[in-house]
């Protein structure tokens, strides 16, 4: 038998099959290497989207913090500007008020005598009459209509439930507010003839009442007609309405000589008569009595007066008079 002999070709067939061994290993490995590295990169992408959705929520709420934040800001700031405007308007009140003692000192020419260290007794005062002459000069009397600063204003603020002067907003507000001031000249006044004002020691007997004299001049609070009609104006006047949306009335009615109030909405103006406020009285037992309003002021708008006609002579505000016939 003779040798045999290798082809050249055979150890090239043996290199073939272990190259593509080689490569199919090679190319598993690089599969699975891709594959293992593109679970990695998935992972690591959500977390990367977890955490900025993390980071994302916290942006959120720290920016819902910030616009809280800046709110409360501008509220403080709000409120402080009320607070300063409060300083001012308190400032203002003490400055008014300080003018009204300085006013009053030099008008009534109060004389102050030293008693007991600390006490000081008024002994003399220039009479009202000088002022008002008795109440006969009604040019004179007008100007009275704007004392309601210090004691009637604190009293209708309170009444009404306001901080400060308000002015009505609209003809609503307006009658609204004329009501409740009729409603407190008929549940703290009664009808009662003229009085005088107590000054220390001394008795001023007068006929007319600027608004603070008629609460402060005696423990029991009445008057006649131009004291309704005056008080009623003061107090409106006090509470922050226009001067101009107010006046005092006086002229005749049929019992005789009669003062009231004009209300002015802007389309109409309307009679209040606040002697008509005073309860009629219809019974009484064991001192509490019952009774009813000469006239109701209602929530429609209408003239509340308890007279069959009324002539007007003269109207006044704190700035203005004006003779009617």
């Amino acid at each position: 038998m003779g040798t045999k002999v290798k082809k050249p070709y055979d150890n090239l067939d043996k290199l073939c099959v272990i190259f593509l061994i080689f490569a199919l290993l090679a190319s598993s490995y690089l599969a699975y290497s891709n594959y293992y590295w593109g679970i990695q990169q998935s992972e690591r992408a959500q977390t990367l989207e977890s955490e900025k959705n993390s980071l994302q929520s916290h942006i959120n709420i720290l920016d819902d913090e910030i616009h809280d934040l800046v709110f409360e800001i501008q509220t403080k700031i709000y409120e402080i500007s009320n607070l300063e405007y409060d300083v001012y308007m308190k400032k203002e009140e003490i400055r008014l008020l300080k003018t009204r003692v300085n006013d009053l000192e030099g008008e009534l020419g109060i004389t102050k005598t030293r008693l007991q260290e600390t006490t000081y007794l008024y002994e003399e005062a220039k009479p009202y009459q000088e002022r008002v002459e008795r109440g006969l000069n009604l040019q004179d009397y007008y100007l009275l209509l704007g004392d309601n600063q210090d004691y009637a204003k604190p009293i209708i603020l309170q009444y009404l439930g306001l901080s400060r002067p308000t002015e009505p907003l609209n003809d609503e507000e307006l009658w609204e507010r004329g009501k409740k001031v009729y409603n407190w000249l008929s549940d703290n006044y009664e009808y009662c003839g003229d009085k005088g004002l107590r000054v220390g020691t001394t008795f001023y007997e007068f006929q007319f009442y600027s608004p603070d004299e008629l609460l402060m001049s005696d423990n029991h609070r009445c008057g006649d007609c131009d004291d309704f009609a005056t008080l009623f104006a003061g107090l409106m006047y006090a509470s922050g309405v226009p001067e101009d949306k107010v006046w005092v009335v006086c002229g005749s009615v049929p019992e005789g000589g009669h003062c009231w109030n004009w209300l002015s909405l802007s389309s109409n103006t309307y009679r209040i008569d606040g002697v008509c406020s005073e309860n009629q009285e219809i019974f009484n037992f064991l001192g509490l009595s019952w009774g009813i309003k000469s006239a109701y002021y209602t929530s429609t708008k209408e003239n509340v007066d308890c007279f069959s006609e009324y002539i007007p002579k003269l109207k006044m505000n704190p700035d203005e008079y004006y003779s009617l016939i």
